[in-house]
């Protein structure tokens, strides 16, 4: 067409993805390409937040000087709230130190939820993951359900991280024996069918550790192993340890450690947990990430003259985890804590598109919400000499900043604190700054608390939260975490078969994918699937007309079944007999 149809839509003030691509500089490019054929539209009318919201709003990124309204001729972005009898004032909050400020948090959620409000209407934003671990340990001790929008970093899970310290003492059984004496006081391992045969308890392992220490010299201390090898009570358990440090070299390592977690009672221990769901959400996870690394080993654990056959040993996977660990690097885990009841906690930038009745924006400070120039007089960047890349940054976190506060609906609360934990002042952002002194603003300083007995009640309530023990976790109740694995479900004639033979076989492996490693028959029907699947494109694309043209068809299905073999994770053994052996299978199948 001379003139074809587009729509476009977008918000400049909300362009935070800029590291995606989701950069302004794409709406201006458009509007200066096709300016002559363009209509512009501005929508003017919210419908989500009140009056007072909206104008704080656009104090802040009126400061901007990258916007359309400044860019384009003739564009105006007064918003206009649709609800223009529902106000209230935006309230700031300062408070003596981090302790105070999500104490007063949680003083001001908990009043929210006790008025009505529902939790789910309610939402903390911060600027980074980082700040989520605090809010979550403090709010559970105020009977507070919270849910984190990205999953949990296994990594830090206690239960994860006992079973890397089991893998570790596998890998290397005689290096270090306070790393065997802390796995023999793992619950998983005292809980044990081994500890409860031979009635080993944790007093056991306490007099037996006891008697090394007596008899090692200073500077000459002997290995915890070979006091347990002696002892004909722990020695069945330390020479498993050893039997599985010989299989580390020869087995499959997805095959190791699944059969680690069998048979050292890790499985049977998190099933007989009430929050079996969210371990073995965090186990499937921990089992991907092992899965990841042997179909993409990462280059460090490869050589030259790498064989694809070759497996990957425990060893590699326990430096690619020290690897992790040494990186600040996660592992996610599915979040499976329920959202329908429950405070939401996410960042600000995976807050974009969300709404909530109530939204509290956690550590305003100016070492959090990174602005660079702290002066409220806007100098030419030649002046100060800032570069445009500051300048572009200095913007960003504006729009990151706006889109935070954007989000709320009616109740708007922005809290800092004024003291890090080392006693050292911090200064509030640059944004506090701004809206302190506006009419739509309320200041509360609990920093100065007149009332002598209004801040003794809240210390002595602060008090008796931070040394309260953590509440359980509200967690999707088990039937509506399985209607949402149906949701979607397509059953095969494997989970059909699972299913007639033993229900709950069916639910553990192929519903709740409880993490176990591919045996070599499932490896065998992948590849003989896919080789065919490629056989029938094929066919259907050029079906052969004579003997030369079937016979290049079937060297063609023979290929894809190598292709499609290689890609299991296969000893080489294993991966030759199954080739030769599929290879015949697909030739008589063919040539029936």
């Amino acid at each position: 067409q001379e003139n074809p149809n587009i729509f476009v839509v977008g918000d400049d003030d909300q362009s935070i993805f800029r590291f995606q691509g989701a950069s302004l500089e794409n709406i201006i490019r458009f509007y200066r390409l096709y300016k002559n054929h363009i209509r512009l539209i501005v929508l003017e009318e919210n419908y989500r937040s009140h009056q007072n919201i909206l104008d704080i709003s656009s104090r802040i990124i009126n400061v901007n000087e990258t916007r359309i309204t400044k860019l384009i001729p003739g564009i105006s972005k007064i918003l206009k709230a649709s609800l223009r009898d529902k106000k209230k004032e935006i309230e700031i909050i300062k408070t003596f130190d981090m302790a105070d400020e999500i104490f007063m948090m949680g003083h001001k959620i908990k009043s929210l939820i006790e008025s009505g409000v529902p939790p789910s209407e309610i939402a903390i934003l911060y600027r980074e993951n980082k700040n989520a671990i605090e809010l979550m340990d403090y709010f559970s001790r105020m009977n507070i359900p919270c849910a984190i929008e990205i999953g949990e970093n296994i990594l830090e899970n206690p239960l994860i991280l006992r079973l890397i310290d089991l893998l570790r003492l596998i890998d290397n059984p005689s290096a270090n024996s306070d790393i065997l004496f802390n796995v023999l006081n793992y619950d998983f391992i005292l809980e044990s069918d081994y500890f409860k045969t031979n009635n080993l308890t944790l007093k056991d392992v306490f007099e037996i550790n006891l008697k090394r220490r007596q008899e090692s010299k200073p500077g000459q201390q002997k290995l915890l192993m070979e006091f347990l090898l002696e002892d004909p009570r722990f020695s069945g358990w330390a020479n498993k340890i050893l039997s599985y440090h010989q299989q580390s070299f020869n087995l499959r390592l997805d095959d190791l450690v699944e059969k680690i977690l069998h048979d050292f009672g890790y499985m049977k221990y998190i099933f007989a947990s009430a929050d079996y769901l969210l371990h073995v959400s965090n186990l499937d996870s921990f089992f991907g990430e092992l899965r990841s690394m042997i179909d993409s080993p990462p280059l460090r654990f490869t050589h030259n003259n790498f064989d694809k056959h070759k497996n990957l040993t425990l060893k590699d996977f326990i430096k690619y985890l020290e690897l992790l660990f040494d990186s600040d690097l996660a592992i996610k885990s599915k979040t499976l804590i329920s959202r329908a009841n429950s405070v939401r906690l996410m960042t600000a930038h995976k807050s974009k598109g969300l709404e909530f009745e109530h939204v509290f924006i956690h550590a305003c400070l100016d070492k959090v919400w990174k602005s660079k120039n702290r002066s409220k007089l806007r100098l030419p960047p030649t002046l100060i000499n800032m570069t445009s890349a500051l300048i572009e940054k200095e913007e960003d976190e504006r729009r990151l900043f706006y889109v935070a506060l954007t989000r709320a609906k009616f109740g708007l609360y922005l809290f800092y604190h004024v003291m890090n934990e080392k006693g050292q002042e911090q200064t509030p952002c640059i944004f506090i700054s701004e809206l302190s002194k506006l009419k739509e603003v309320k200041s509360i300083d609990y920093t100065k608390v007149e009332d002598n007995e209004q801040y003794q009640a809240l210390e002595l309530e602060k008090l008796g939260y931070r040394f309260k023990p953590k509440a359980h976790q509200q967690l999707i109740p088990e039937k509506d975490f399985i209607n949402s694995l149906l949701e979607n479900y397509k059953m095969s004639i494997t989970h059909l078969n699972n299913f007639l033979f033993c229900p709950r076989k069916f639910f553990y492996q192929n519903l709740l994918r409880v993490p176990a490693a591919k045996d070599r028959s499932s490896s065998f029907g992948t590849a003989v699937h896919a080789s065919l699947c490629e056989l029938m494109k094929r066919f259907q694309a050029k079906p052969p007309r004579n003997d030369q043209e079937h016979q290049e068809m079937l060297n063609y299905l023979k290929e894809q079944f190598e292709i499609s073999l290689d890609r299991e994770r296969l000893s080489e053994q294993d991966h030759n007999d199954l080739l030769q052996r599929g290879l015949s299978a697909l030739s008589a199948y063919y040539n029936h």
